[in-house]
């Protein structure tokens, strides 16, 4: 699957799908040829399907990370966003940066976000306590 964030604080995810005959996913011209850069969101636009609309962020999401079950989305509007791919539902919400969010990254329960005048955050939610 693919997703972006866009400037109206929108989530897009979305599947690719190959063509009818499982072409590859290869943006190419009718006689083969590799398509040009400016064309190839055009080529792709039209190979997207199941699609999510994920509303949360009130700026526009500078970031996003997914794995196999969640989708995590970071916004100028210092929020961040975890999201259950399969119905698209909000899981949780952060806010509270005090500025706004330009990266975040997770692995297993550890969520790392920065935008907090120089600092990086990171969140456990793993329900242990460290010190």
């Amino acid at each position: 699957g693919r997703a972006e964030g866009g400037a109206d604080g929108v989530v897009k995810c979305y599947t690719m799908r190959g063509g009818a005959d499982g072409e590859p996913l290869q943006p190419r011209k009718a006689d083969g040829c590799p398509l040009e850069a400016e064309d190839v969101p055009i080529h792709f636009r039209g190979r997207r399907s199941g699609a999510h609309a994920l509303r949360g962020h009130a700026g526009a999401v500078v970031a996003v990370q997914a794995d196999d079950t969640k989708l995590v989305s970071a916004s100028i509007d210092g929020s961040v966003r975890c999201w259950d791919l399969r119905t698209g539902a909000q899981l949780f919400a952060l806010d509270g940066h005090s500025r706004h969010i330009t990266s975040l990254h997770f692995e297993g329960p550890l969520l790392v976000s920065d935008g907090t005048g120089g600092n990086v955050v990171v969140h456990d939610f793993s329900g242990k306590v460290r010190s």
